[in-house]
């Protein structure tokens, strides 16, 4: 990946009255995403109003360094890549942003890969549809919004259905319709017969002894549609590695399931390719890396967590500390892999992290070639005939996480 992102591309600002632009970016500076960030809005403002006002070539990595973020004219921004850094959490932000109840219809403002300047759009006149296949259904509805939403798909950390819509227009863009080293990576999911199971960790609403008797014997399935006010939840880098995921599977027209870890067995696991999303909140993980060079390990007593090389008998120094507040953490690591297993038969997609960061940081570089494209100098010949495991990490300022990048690969 190159070091420094490049302004080649024109905004079509002459789309979107200038005064429209200017209000939704109010809008969206006042939400908690924006607001409650010191970096994220002066970011977002800075680029937005640069472009209206016919100056949009001007947003290069060194001078947005030194307007926004006041940094000295000589700066190296290869040592400090506070640019790049924010202009990808932003653009996480702006993603979470439309999916949210009551911003699908407003003006999009969108920051493509590869350049700084601001794209800016009106909204999809059509409703759009998702097709998700769940345990036992097959599902094609549209994603709602506002008062048409229930309260229990507004109420999920992210839905899965929201998010897919959100997604698959960057991650479309980002694949392209090529052959690249990610398609590549993904042909043994996408061209396997039968349906991709996505599996993830959900928490109930409720502890056990509080959910409600008519739900004592539900498997907690996701986006399980229940009349009582009982849901489960996503955690926040789960969902969006899940969106990440399902937005590759869709983009390519492959179906797939998405369900708890918690309620998947062996059974199920042996009918189509999986994808796992996390590492210790996802029991299948855990397993199915117990015999692999690279593996998840911790020490629940001092809260550690590490990446294990079973070859060379060490902990790589990867580790974090479970009970280290997050905003002191200044990088994360993950764990991508994919494999073939033979307990279920199946090949296998792992994307987890060490923690939240980590998880995220695998659900990019899973869903993004600029990212993978990082693999090509570690990899043997006809690579993507093998099985592989890529341990990535991703550099932490002050609670923002960077792009995820490689430190060590394994191919068998």
């Amino acid at each position: 990946m190159a070091n420094v992102e490049q302004a080649t591309e024109k905004s079509s600002v002459q789309e979107v009255p200038t005064q429209a632009v200017a209000e939704q970016l109010d809008r969206m500076l006042d939400d908690p995403l924006f607001r409650n960030g010191k970096r994220y809005a002066p970011f977002l403002r800075y680029v937005v109003e640069k472009t209206l006002s016919g100056m949009g070539d001007q947003l290069k990595e060194r001078t947005l360094g030194i307007e926004v973020f006041k940094r000295p004219a000589d700066y190296d921004s290869n040592s400090d890549p506070v640019v790049r850094v924010i202009a990808g959490e932003v653009r996480k932000r702006i993603a979470q942003y439309y999916v949210q109840s009551g911003h699908q219809h407003e003006i999009r403002i969108e920051i493509p890969l590869g350049t700084y300047i601001p794209n800016f759009r009106m909204p999809e006149q059509e409703v759009p549809h998702t097709r998700i296949t769940m345990p036992g259904a097959l599902v094609e509805q549209p994603i709602l919004t506002g008062s048409d939403r229930p309260w229990w798909r507004t109420k999920l950390l992210f839905g899965a259905v929201s998010l897919v819509s959100a997604t698959v227009s960057v991650l479309w863009y980002a694949i392209g319709s090529t052959s690249t080293p990610l398609k590549k990576f993904w042909a043994p999911i996408t061209s396997a017969e039968g349906t991709t199971l996505v599996c993830v960790s959900v928490q109930d609403d409720y502890p056990p002894s509080a959910r409600p008797a008519a739900l004592a014997n539900e498997k907690p399935e996701l986006l399980s549609y229940q009349k009582d006010r009982w849901v489960n939840r996503l955690g926040l880098a789960d969902a969006t590695a899940l969106a990440q995921m399902a937005g590759v599977l869709y983009s390519r027209g492959k179906d797939y399931q998405v369900a708890g870890a918690q309620s998947v067995g062996l059974n199920q696991l042996r009918h189509g390719p999986v994808v796992l999303i996390g590492a210790f909140n996802n029991d299948w993980t855990l397993r199915m890396t117990r015999d692999l060079r690279f593996g998840f390990s911790n020490d629940q007593t001092t809260g550690q967590h590490w990446i294990v090389d079973r070859v060379r008998h060490n902990r790589l120094d990867l580790e974090i500390n479970s009970k280290t507040p997050y905003k002191n953490i200044v990088v994360d690591y993950g764990l991508v892999s994919r494999f073939n297993d033979p307990v279920c038969g199946c090949t296998v997609v792992i994307a987890a992290g060490l923690g939240e960061y980590g998880t995220i940081a695998a659900g990019e570089f899973l869903s993004h070639d600029e990212y993978f494209k990082q693999i090509l100098g570690r990899a043997p010949r006809r690579w993507e005939k093998m099985n592989m495991e890529i341990v990535i990490a991703t550099k932490v300022v002050n609670g923002d996480s960077g792009p995820p990048y490689v430190v060590d690969t394994h191919f068998w």
